[in-house]
C-alpha cells in the first residue's frame, strides 16, 4: 500500500517522466483513497500541507486524518458520496472541504477530485489545494462589502465610462432611489442638468493622474430635491495605470449649508447692529461736539451782555446790551433747531410717499419767498401741468426747498427761478438765482457742516439737511451753476420700518 496507485488516463511518456514523479513534485497535496476510505498515497506536498509524514498518513483513514472535526458529519465529508460524485461525468470536479493541520488548525482546501479502477478495486485521487488565503481575502472582501453597505454616506462604483456598477444603501438613502433604478445609467442623471457636465470634467481629471477628487456640486434626489453634495471620487487603475473605473462617496451636507449659512447671516446681522451701534454712538458725540462748538459764541454774547447789565448801564447801552442778548438768543435758537433737524436726518428720514402736486408745491414755496423778500423777482416756471404727480413725499421737498430759497434769498441780486422738469424716470428741481454763485472749489465745502460761506448770518446747516434729506428720498442734491435737485418720480424701495435711510451727513471741518 506504500506505492502510488496506477493513475489512469495518465501515461507515461517516452521522455521516460513517470506519473509518479509528477504528483511527487505537485505544488498541490495530493492523496489516494481505497473504496473503504484509507488513505493509500500521500505526495511531499500533502506532508507538507497536513503536518503528517508519508508513513504517518498511509492507511489511516481520509475522514480522520485531515477533514476538520466539526465538518467530518457533513455529506460533503462522507466518502461514499465523494467517490459516487468523482465517478462517471462529474469525474474532475471541485470541492471545498474544511480540512484540518494535525495541530489542529483549520485549513479550508480545494480538491480537485476523480477516480481510477483496477481490477476490482475503485480508487479515489485529490489534489488538495488550500484555500486559505483566498477564503481570507473573500472574508476580507465581504466584510468591506458589508461595511460600504451600510455606511450613511453613498457609496457608488462606476465604470470607465461613467455608468453606475454599485449602488449601497446610504446612497439608496441619500438619492432616494432603489439599486435597480439606478445601476446601468449614467452617474449624470444624479445631477442638476447645469451641472451634468461636471462628471465628464472629473473624469478627465482622474484620468490626468491628478489623484484623488473632492468636489462640491448639486445634487438632485428622486423627488427632484435639489440638495448639497460633498463628493470624493477615486479611481480604479488596470495593469496598465490605465483607470478603469472609479469609487464615488457622496455625502449629503445640504444641513450643514443651511447652518453655515444660517450662522454667516447672523454674523452679518451683529456686525451690521454693531456697525449701527457704532455709528449711533459717533453721532450723538458729533451732535453733542457741533452743539458744543456752535452754541459756545451766542451763549458767551448772552452771557457778556447780562454781566454788562447787572453791574449797570446807561439807557443806551441797556437797550443796545438787550438787543443783543436777544440777536444772540435767537442765533442759538437757529443753531439747536439746525442741529436737532440734522440728528433726525442722521438717524434715518421716515419718509410718506403719495402722488405729489410737485407743480404747485413749488409755487407754494415760491410764494412764501417773495412774502420774505418782496425787493425779489422770485417765479416758477415747468415744462409739464399740474396733472404731473410724481410720487414723493411733499413734506420733504418742500423742506429741501424751503433750505434752497433761503440760501438764494441770501445771494440773488435781482431775481431767482425755479424749474420743474421731468426727467424720464426723475423729477428735476432747479433753483437759480443771478447771485455771484459758487466756485468749483467752492461747491462741496458749500454742503458741509456749519459751513457759511458768505458770512450772511446763515447757521451752515440749511444745505447739509437739504442734502441728506435728498439722499433719504433716494435722490441727489448738486451745484450746476445753480442749485439742482433729482428725485425718483417713482416711490423707491425702502426697509421693512418704511424708513429709507440716507449715508452719513458731512462731517464738519
Amino acid at each position: 500500500m506504500s506505492s502510488v496507485p496506477a493513475i489512469r488516463p495518465v501515461p507515461d511518456h517516452a521522455s521516460g517522466v513517470r506519473a509518479e514523479d509528477v504528483i511527487e513534485a505537485a505544488n498541490d497535496a495530493y492523496l489516494a483513497t481505497d473504496e473503504a476510505g484509507d488513505i493509500v498515497a500521500w505526495n511531499a506536498q500533502a506532508e507538507r500541507t497536513f503536518g503528517w509524514s508519508r508513513g504517518e498518513a498511509l492507511g489511516r483513514s481520509f475522514v480522520d486524518t485531515i477533514i476538520a472535526p466539526s465538518s467530518r458529519s457533513t455529506p460533503e465529508a462522507n466518502i461514499a458520496r465523494i467517490l459516487s460524485a468523482a465517478q462517471g461525468p462529474a469525474s474532475g470536479r471541485r470541492i471545498e472541504l474544511e480540512a484540518v493541520h494535525r495541530d489542529g488548525h483549520g485549513l479550508p482546501v480545494e480538491a480537485s477530485l476523480w477516480t481510477t479502477h483496477d481490477e476490482d478495486t475503485t480508487v479515489l485521487h485529490a489534489f488538495l489545494h488550500d484555500i486559505s488565503a483566498r477564503r481570507h481575502q473573500q472574508e476580507t472582501l465581504y466584510r468591506v462589502a458589508t461595511l460600504v453597505y451600510s455606511l450613511d454616506e453613498a457609496v457608488l462604483g462606476l465604470g470607465p465610462d461613467g455608468t453606475i456598477l454599485s449602488w449601497n444603501s446610504g446612497a439608496e438613502r441619500t438619492f432616494g432611489y432603489a439599486a435597480a433604478e439606478v445601476v446601468g445609467n449614467p452617474a449624470s442623471m444624479l445631477l442638476p442638468p447645469e451641472h451634468e457636465h461636471e462628471v465628464s470634467r472629473w473624469w478627465e481629471a482622474l484620468r490626468a493622474r491628478e489623484g484623488v477628487q473632492c468636489h462640491e456640486v448639486e445634487g438632485v434626489r428622486k423627488n427632484g430635491v435639489i440638495m448639497n453634495l460633498v463628493v470624493t471620487m477615486s479611481p480604479f487603475r488596470d495593469g496598465r495605470e490605465e483607470v478603469s473605473g472609479a469609487s464615488v462617496i457622496a455625502r449629503d451636507v445640504t444641513q450643514q449649508h443651511w447652518m453655515a449659512k444660517t450662522l454667516e447671516n447672523t454674523l452679518e446681522s451683529l456686525e451690521s447692529a454693531l456697525q449701527e451701534t457704532r455709528e449711533s454712538e459717533a453721532r450723538s458725540r458729533r451732535f453733542l461736539g457741533d452743539a458744543a462748538h456752535q452754541l459756545r459764541t451766542p451763549i458767551a454774547g448772552i452771557r457778556a451782555s447780562a454781566e454788562t447789565l447787572l453791574r449797570g448801564s446807561s439807557p443806551d447801552d441797556r437797550d443796545r446790551l438787550l438787543l443783543n442778548v436777544v440777536r444772540e438768543t435767537s442765533r442759538a435758537s437757529r443753531v439747536m433747531t439746525g442741529l436737532l433737524r440734522m440728528a433726525r436726518v442722521d438717524q434715518g428720514e421716515t419718509l410718506r410717499f403719495v402722488p405729489c402736486d410737485v407743480v404747485g408745491l413749488c409755487a407754494e414755496e415760491v410764494e412764501r419767498a417773495c412774502s420774505l423778500a418782496p425787493d425779489l423777482e422770485i417765479s416758477v416756471r415747468s415744462s409739464t401741468d399740474s396733472s404731473y404727480r410724481p410720487e414723493l413725499d411733499p413734506n420733504v421737498v418742500r423742506e429741501i426747498l424751503t433750505n434752497l430759497l433761503d440760501n438764494a434769498r441770501r445771494h440773488a441780486g435781482r431775481s431767482i427761478e425755479v424749474t420743474v422738469t421731468p426727467a424720464d424716470d426723475l423729477v428735476e428741481i432747479r433753483v437759480l438765482d443771478d447771485g455771484p454763485g459758487l466756485s468749483d472749489n467752492q461747491v462741496e465745502r458749500a454742503f458741509e457742516r456749519f459751513v457759511s460761506l458768505d458770512g450772511k448770518g446763515g447757521s451752515g446747516l440749511g444745505l447739509t439737511i437739504a442734502r441728506g434729506l435728498a439722499q433719504a428720498h433716494d435722490g441727489h442734491l448738486s451745484y450746476e451753476r445753480g442749485f439742482v435737485l433729482r428725485l425718483p418720480s417713482a416711490a423707491p424701495k425702502i426697509d421693512c420700518g418704511g424708513a429709507a435711510r440716507p449715508g452719513p451727513l458731512p462731517a464738519s471741518t
